[in-house]
């Protein structure tokens, strides 16, 4: 199977919803669209299958316009949606299954059993094949509907977060499996996603999606490292926050003084070069360091570059201790659980933060 191009234009109108987003694929390539929820990932999605109609706009598989006045219907369209849940016919055994998909596509049965088989061994359940959904686990429930999807030779294969109903290390597994099998395809693979690890370890582009609209779009790494919205940098596990350039450096006025920050990369001190100019700085939550306040009223706000005073907003648990949101800039810092017990650290504590410059990168915010 080799998929094919995808290209779309979607305008989809619902209540007070509106979904306005540009879609390319090459052939054979793999992009990965995060947003946060309500964002219309899943709407893309089903107008891109034809499940939902288009207000205005267009989709092409490979070059043909399947949309617009003359409608190709879904199962006709060449692009298979596979989401959270497997879908399995239940009175179906998992091999009858995938035969069910080659038939309608017009497999005979015979060749229609043979592939099924084929692709049963592909996805490690060979030995399975006479069994119904109810006696398989949910990740062998959703290798079987990966091998019926890819079984069809889709143009385009349509993901819709289908590891997040799995266990961490199912889901392993299956994005292991799902990574080889979209390479050995060379299929074209919308996938939409909340993990980052998804975006990195399947796909080659990613496109942010909030409020309806495309608001970053880039390859996985360059969108990881200089996010362009809040959503982008909480996704990749980073601090956005947005000054302008001085002096060399990022500043932000803030009602405590004038926090400044510093950064040693060239990049950096290129991108700060202009005076005056929207500045955004990433700062990871490790390179922090925060530290209690004895005495707030006698400590300094702002007592140089890169070191100042605010106070907790929330503390979050993370698997490795607990992230500590402060405001004033906003920022989070991580912190050992046995630190936070210690310093008594509380919503509402002065707490001192330090960044410094070797951790900062800078990245025009215009």
């Amino acid at each position: 199977m080799t998929g094919g191009p995808l290209e779309a234009h979607l305008a989809v109108a619902r209540g007070g919803f509106r979904l306005d987003a540009r879609l390319a694929l090459e052939a054979g390539e793999t992009v990965a669209v995060m947003g946060p929820s309500g964002a219309g990932k899943s709407t893309l999605l089903a107008a891109i299958a034809g499940l939902l109609p288009i207000t205005s706009g267009h989709v092409r598989v490979d070059g043909v316009e399947v949309s617009g006045a003359r409608t190709v219907p879904p199962q006709r369209r060449g692009v298979v949606l596979l989401g959270q849940d497997a879908r399995l016919f239940p009175h179906l055994s998992a091999a009858e299954n995938i035969v069910f998909g080659l038939r309608a596509h017009g497999a005979t049965r015979a060749d229609a059993r043979a592939t099924a088989a084929g692709w049963l061994d592909r996805v490690g359940l060979g030995a399975y094949g006479e069994r119904r959904p109810a006696a398989l686990s949910g990740g062998q429930q959703q290798r079987v509907a990966l091998a019926r999807a890819l079984a069809t030779s889709p143009r385009v294969l349509l993901l819709d977060e289908p590891l997040t109903a799995l266990d961490p290390e199912t889901g392993g597994d299956i994005r292991a499996l799902l990574a080889e099998q979209l390479r050995a395809e060379h299929a074209t693979a919308v996938i939409v996603t909340h993990d980052a690890l998804d975006a990195a370890s399947l796909a080659r582009r990613l496109v942010v999606l909030e409020g309806g609209a495309v608001t970053h779009e880039g390859e996985v790494r360059e969108v990881l490292a200089r996010p362009a919205t809040r959503f982008a940098a909480t996704v990749a596990g980073t601090n956005r926050l947005l000054g302008v350039a001085a002096g060399g450096g990022w500043s932000l006025a803030t009602a405590a003084g004038t926090v400044v920050l510093r950064a040693e990369d060239p990049d950096s001190r290129r991108a700060a070069s202009a005076d005056g100019a929207p500045l955004a700085a990433f700062v990871r939550p490790a390179s922090v360091h925060l530290a209690p306040v004895e005495d707030a009223e006698a400590d300094a706000a702002v007592t140089g570059p890169g070191t100042w005073r605010s106070r907790i907003v929330r503390l979050e648990a993370t698997p490795s201790g607990v992230r500590v949101h402060t405001a004033e800039p906003e920022l989070s810092a991580e912190v050992p659980a046995d630190a936070v017990a210690a310093w008594g650290l509380a919503p509402g504590a002065p707490v001192r933060l330090t960044v410094p410059p070797h951790a900062v990168r800078f990245a025009r915010a215009d």
